[in-house]
């Protein structure tokens, strides 16, 4: 019965690994029931050396090792992979050396003890406390998410005392308590981890459809001060006509209110691309237009042709939000360059943008903007209308650019 509850404590132990390893790699090279099987394999490969050796330096091997096997079968720097195992163990070693040095300070069940139970409740509790901490900073909890912190506070610690209260022997009664505080623990934070995901999904669509809003609505005032330019270079002649009159007569005071009305017409807005598509040069004036008021010398090459297959919403949000991100790249930039490149033909679409930085997000966030939790999903809208045309998108950038590819295709 003995070995039958260090089994299953072994076997949330395993669990606790796997929570803590997502605190370091979340993206996957094989399909998961591959990573299931692995956790599987590390198990038996630990129990067994265990259980035979009895040797605490192959105890740690097989613990570090294969779990360093494991990290290999996800995305991530090798120097990662192999410093995060070392870690992740060296953390369960620090929670056994805790109950270690309390069992001689206050009285601790010797069950729950040498089993490994308080243990591996301790080393839950740390991982879901440090999976707390990172996942605030990343803006994907709430800074005063209270009911998250008594529930982390609560759960795994309240176990542990219960515990140490119920597990008085090796029997069955015992494995069945330890299965159960197991067990809550799981579905507890799997339940509330679910809930937390809806919510989060939930804000951000929220946010891109009140974005999707914006871009709509700013697509249209693009347009409408687009076409007060095309008016105003429509009747030119006739405005030169009427200012050579008013020159001609000399009513200076008539000629500088005619020239005023003029200029009202429409804003000052340098035309940087002329391609023939009304809404495509609209947006993109617009948005050279706010990067040139920042002093940003801007390069443009285009080829494309009138009709693009790209609806107006979508270009507005792929643009719009590329071009939004240069500009406040630029702000603090000291050489303000940025260079743009866009080709479409019937069937593909390419653009290109390389700006100047002055920083770069940190590691993890979304925005370089202090509200992480509200900003940031910008390049989310612009990766959602990408895949409606099977597009690529290449983000990269060196010591001085911040540079981004675009490659849409005619889905049509």
């Amino acid at each position: 019965m003995k070995n039958i509850l260090h089994l299953i404590s072994n076997v949330f132990q395993i669990y606790v690994f796997y929570k803590f390893g997502k605190i370091f790699f979340n993206k996957l090279k094989v399909k998961k029931f591959n990573l299931f099987f692995s956790y599987v394999g590390f198990f038996v490969i630990n129990n067994i050396c265990f259980y035979v050796f009895h040797n605490p330096i192959i105890n740690v091997l097989t613990n570090i090792v294969p779990y360093f096997m494991i990290f290999l079968l996800y995305e991530g720097r090798l120097l990662l992979k192999i410093t995060a195992p070392i870690i992740i163990y060296g953390t369960a070693m620090f929670c056994d050396g805790i109950f270690y040095k309390l069992s001689h300070i206050i009285p601790i069940n010797k069950i729950m003890f040498s089993s490994g139970v308080a243990t591996v409740l301790f080393f839950y509790f740390i991982s879901l406390l440090v999976t707390k901490i990172i996942g605030t900073k990343k803006g994907e909890f709430g800074k005063d998410d209270f009911v998250y912190l008594i529930t982390l506070t609560f759960i795994p610690l309240g176990s542990i005392v219960i515990g140490n209260i119920a597990l008085k022997s090796y029997d069955l009664k015992g494995i069945m308590a330890c299965v159960i505080l197991f067990a809550i623990n799981i579905i507890v934070f799997y339940l509330y981890d679910t809930m937390l995901k809806s919510q989060i999904a939930i804000r951000e669509n929220v946010f891109l459809g009140q974005q999707q809003k914006y871009y709509q609505s700013q697509l249209e005032t693009i347009k409408q001060n687009q076409d007060k330019i095309n008016f105003l270079k429509h009747d030119i002649k006739k405005h030169n006509q009427q200012i050579r009159k008013y020159a001609t007569m000399e009513k200076i005071s008539v000629l500088l209110e005619y020239l005023s009305d003029v200029e009202n017409l429409v804003e000052e807005t340098e035309t940087f691309i002329m391609t023939g598509n009304d809404d495509f040069d609209s947006l993109v004036n617009y948005k050279l237009a706010l990067a040139n008021a920042l002093g940003a010398k801007v390069t443009v090459t285009t080829n494309l042709s009138e009709n693009i297959f790209i609806k107006s919403i979508d270009l507005n949000i792929i643009i719009g939000n590329l071009l939004d991100n240069a500009i406040e790249a630029l702000e603090n930039a000291m050489d303000k360059l940025i260079y743009l490149r866009i080709e479409c033909g019937s069937q593909i679409f390419s653009l290109a943008c390389k700006n100047t930085y002055s920083k770069l997000p940190k590691e993890g966030q979304k925005t370089t903007k202090s509200d992480i939790v509200n900003h940031g999903f910008g390049l989310k809208s612009m990766k959602l209308a990408i895949r409606k045309y099977g597009g690529l998108i290449e983000i990269s950038n060196d010591e001085k650019y911040f540079s981004t590819k675009i490659l849409l295709y005619n889905m049509e």
